[in-house]
């Protein structure tokens, strides 16, 4: 059966409920009402905390990997005893910084100096400072090896040194601490 054209006329006598094909089944509003108890309801999917969880894990292991890595820094006591040792140390061909501990104004700091001979020397430096009265940072005394009676300890060493401890702590010596010794004993060599 041939279906007849809709004209202005028909379309004004469907009601608006009614639908334009009358083969096509009537549905009804979904309201809340009826999708609870509508059987075809399907409830949006909740997502997953698995990804989150693995990437916020993956993210804390990757920041504490980072911090691991960052170079430990000394004091400014650190920084001003070892410039000392630059400054004054005679001839050496090479410093190599071992151990470093700070306690106070006390700094003890353990290097390796290698000479223009190759002979290598293990010593210790202790540096001792103090308040000058003038809100300024002084070097007491300095210990190599544990005695004051060698030449790199000696006063005028210690004066001239004091005379240039503004510029130094305004130009920021290097405060990164030394790694320590080695734990394998071939790593000595």
């Amino acid at each position: 059966m041939p279906e007849e054209p809709l004209t202005p006329e028909i379309l004004n006598d469907i009601e608006p409920s009614e639908p334009l094909n009358p083969n096509a089944p009537k549905r009804k509003l979904k309201t809340e009402s009826t999708k609870k108890f509508n059987a075809n309801y399907v409830r949006p999917k909740k997502r997953s905390k698995k990804p989150f969880i693995i990437g916020g894990g993956i993210l804390i292991v990757t920041a504490l990997i980072i911090v691991s890595m960052i170079p430990k820094k000394g004091g400014v006591y650190y920084g001003l005893c070892k410039s000392f040792v630059e400054l004054n140390d005679p001839y050496p061909q090479s410093l190599e910084w071992v151990m470093a501990y700070e306690s106070g104004t006390a700094v003890i700091l353990d290097y390796n100096k290698i000479d223009a001979f190759g002979a290598r020397t293990l010593n210790q430096l202790r540096c001792f400072f103090k308040d000058d009265g003038k809100g300024s940072i002084q070097l007491d005394r300095i210990k190599v090896n544990g005695k004051t009676d060698v030449p790199l300890a000696g006063q005028t060493n210690i004066d001239r040194f004091n005379r240039g401890i503004i510029a130094l702590i305004k130009h920021k010596p290097d405060l990164t601490l030394p790694k320590g010794l080695p734990a394998d004993v071939k790593d000595y060599r």
